[in-house]
């Protein structure tokens, strides 16, 4: 899997529901070479409620030291849903 933080090797796990006449498709893309696990997340919702969300991994930066010397290694992400952009970090 290529997203803008690198390659990475993933497994895939996938979710299907229909209900009501509303299908649903999510996808998620896991590695054990990111922290936290997560490179990409993918949501499609079809009928009255039609949306589709991807988050991906756009930068992982070098762990740094927080109080009593632990390590923290910031994972910034990015979402796409519409014609929004989104970009949060996490700590983990």
């Amino acid at each position: 899997m290529t997203v803008p933080a690198g390659t990475f090797n993933c497994k895939v796990q996938t979710l299907l529901s229909d209900a009501g006449g509303t299908k649903s498709t999510s996808k998620i893309y896991l590695s054990d070479e990111v922290p936290g696990g997560v490179v990409k997340s993918e949501s499609t919702i079809e009928g009255a409620m039609a949306s589709k969300s991807v988050t991906e991994l756009v930068n992982i930066e070098k762990p740094y030291r927080r109080a009593f010397g632990t390590e923290q290694c910031p994972v910034v992400q990015q979402s796409h849903a519409g014609r929004a952009t989104v970009q949060t970090s996490n700590i983990v």
